[in-house]
């Protein structure tokens, strides 16, 4: 479901998450849709599913801005120190990291999918496009292109 439509009862608020464990919970349960949103989107690139791509774009969009406003949240003032499991920590970690790993693939695809359609591009315009210089009219950015014969600057 993209982020958009998320209504936004559904996202809860600094008071319902009082504990530093339960902001660090759902902070986890954002990176979790953004992996899966991630993963989605690869497939949506390998399979050329420009409207899956898209979808995918705008709510991983959404769900990053809701991490940061979670993140942002669970700043811990200098004076105060809650703490919460090791293992919430160690697994915040983890899904880090293969969010990153999803993020470094569909950049990868995205670099591989622009070549794609560089080459479609070019495949399309066909022999009607010339790459060399103008050569019909005798105006000055013609003359420009036209080669000097020796001597003449």
């Amino acid at each position: 479901m993209p982020a958009e439509f998320i209504p936004v009862a559904c996202v809860p608020s600094a008071n319902a998450l009082g504990t530093a464990e339960d902001l660090v919970r759902h902070r986890l349960a954002l990176m979790g849709e953004l992996e899966a949103s991630l993963h989605a989107s690869r497939k949506a690139l390998l399979a050329l599913n420009l409207t899956g791509i898209e979808l995918g774009t705008r709510e991983q969009v959404g769900l990053l801005r809701k991490l940061e406003a979670a993140l942002q949240r669970s700043m811990v003032p200098p004076g105060r120190q809650d703490a919460y499991a090791p293992e919430l920590e160690d697994e915040t970690r983890r899904c880090g990291h293969r969010i990153l790993q999803a993020a470094r693939l569909q950049a990868a695809l995205l670099a591989r999918a622009r070549a794609k359609l560089r080459v479609v591009a070019n495949m399309l315009a066909g022999q009607s496009v010339t790459y060399g210089p103008l050569v019909a009219g005798n105006s000055p950015l013609l003359r420009a292109f036209r080669a000097k014969s020796g001597g003449e600057i």
